[in-house]
């Protein structure tokens, strides 16, 4: 989205108790336009396209892969063979589908943490409930519900819906959210945090 103010001047008058114009002056008001990127002439981020500033670095690069599912783009980058899934939000050079899970099903299933055992780390199910394996070593496991988290609660740039783990680790709420990332194995991501942003990421294989 691209945002140009626009400035108006328009004169006013103030009348005194006799009727008598005492001052003439000019207003000046501001107008924020909001317009769509695609209004503003930037293309769409496809396959094929050459944009000039994506990801972290700003780095220029072409678009080798999109997932409109989670709203993020493979580049190549073109000083590099580094390739690397850029969110819609980090696609300064052209507009792309919203980041994020479109939807409370995306996080339905199982996601593992950065251990890899072949075994789910967390599992959500869509009747509301969760299973989390906290402790390795000890196999604990905090079980309990979750709900749709509420927009205070949601990262600025992500615009789907959060879920929330009740009662999670230490006792907390932990808000399970997804900004459309995508590792460097290929794997979508969510990012667990608690009011004290103690965080976590799982990962799971891209569908």
């Amino acid at each position: 989205m691209f945002a140009n103010y626009i400035s108006f001047a328009f004169p006013y008058w103030l009348i005194g108790e006799e009727g008598i114009v005492r001052s003439v002056g000019f207003a000046l008001v501001g107008l924020v336009l909001v317009t769509s990127a695609s209004a503003a002439g930037v293309p769409r981020c496809t396959v094929g396209l050459h944009v000039d500033d994506a990801g972290n670095t700003n780095e220029p690069g072409v678009i080798i892969q999109a997932d409109d599912r989670q709203g993020t783009y493979k580049v190549r980058y073109d000083n590099s063979t580094t390739e690397e899934w850029v969110p819609s939000f980090m696609m300064d050079s052209c507009e792309g589908t919203p980041s994020g899970a479109k939807n409370l099903g995306f996080y339905y299933g199982h996601w593992d943490d950065a251990h890899q055992r072949g075994e789910p780390d967390l599992v959500i199910e869509s009747n509301g409930t969760y299973a989390w394996l906290v402790n390795i070593d000890t196999g604990e496991i905090i079980r309990g519900n979750w709900h749709r988290a509420d927009a205070t609660q949601v990262d600025h740039n992500a615009v789907g819906p959060a879920i929330v783990l009740e009662e999670a680790l230490y006792g907390k709420d932990w808000v399970a959210e997804s900004l459309g990332e995508v590792d460097p194995n290929d794997r979508e991501q969510i990012l667990l945090q608690d009011d004290a942003r103690d965080y976590a990421y799982f990962f799971r294989s891209k569908a």
